[in-house]
């Protein structure tokens, strides 16, 4: 079985921000506050 080829980008600071759009409206829906309704993710990384 083949491993798929992993590479590491450049040094840097990296973010990544992941929604689940549960009701495949296309956005992110959240609270009058802002706070999300749906399931989200959001990571920041220094390397």
């Amino acid at each position: 079985m083949n491993e798929p080829a992993r590479s590491r980008g450049a040094p840097g600071t990296y973010a990544l921000a992941v929604i689940h759009d549960e009701n495949m409206n296309g956005k992110l829906d959240t609270q009058w506050l802002g706070i999300p309704t749906e399931g989200a993710a959001f990571q920041r990384c220094q390397g």
